[in-house]
Order: C-alpha cells, then structure tokens, then sequence
C-alpha cells in the first residue's frame, strides 16, 4: 500500500514539472491488495487518543465544499473491491473502512458506472455485495 501512496505522490510531483528518475522507481510498484499494518498496536491506538483529543479523530470523506476538490485514490477503490480470498497472502480480511462503506452504498443501486468513475472495470472489481 505505501508504494500507491508513494506513485500518488509521483504523478502530483510530475504533474507539477518535477523530474523524476523512473529507473530507481521501477522497483517500487504499486499493488493495492499489499498487506496493511495493524492498526490495533499500542502506537496505533495511542495516536489514535491524542486525535480524539484534539478533536480530530477519524477522517471523513464527505462533508467538504466542493472547492476543497477532494477525490478518493483509485488504488482504494480497488482494494475494498478486492475479494481477499483471491490474495490470501496479502489480504487477511475485506478493506472496509466505515467512511468507504459509506459512500460505497450510496452507489449501491449504480455500482459498475461509481467504479468505472474511477477508471476501473466492473468485472474485475465489482462492488461488494455485503456492505
């Protein structure tokens, strides 16, 4: 997952005139079914504390006026689209954060066109049955 964050980050960076050396990047391809860290470690969850806090707790994805122009990363999609018995060596259980959910039902009823909307196609990450 860091290397989708990391070839995120490459393509805003390129987008902006900053060269970049492919050849080193070659090695570092993204694959959104990776494994996840544990986010029930003690360092999770106390940094989790100090958010709450501060008031900052978990993000939410909806709520932002348009001009914040907000998207949510493909590489996200597809893996809360990813049936995990199909990587079970990276995926031990299906990507459900409640935020995703959330959006992810108001789509239910036009699922393929919400996936599609992110360049994906349908048939290899249709839009889970269970929400």
């Amino acid at each position: 997952m860091a290397n989708c964050a990391l070839h995120w980050i490459i393509d805003e960076a390129k987008s902006q005139g900053l060269e970049i050396d492919e050849a080193f990047l070659r090695y570092y391809k993204p694959f959104s079914q990776d494994t996840l860290g544990n986010p029930y470690t003690l360092m999770y969850r106390l940094a989790d504390a100090l958010r709450f806090k501060y008031g900052k707790g978990k993000r939410a994805l909806e709520g932002y006026p348009a001009t914040a122009n907000l998207s949510i990363d493909p590489s996200a999609i597809k893996r809360f689209c990813s049936d995990p018995s199909n990587y079970p060596k990276t995926m031990t259980e299906p990507y459900r954060p409640e935020a995703l959910v959330k959006i992810a039902k108001k789509h239910a009823g036009n699922g393929d066109a919400w996936i599609k909307s992110y360049g994906l196609d349908p048939q290899k990450y249709p839009l889970p049955t269970k929400l």
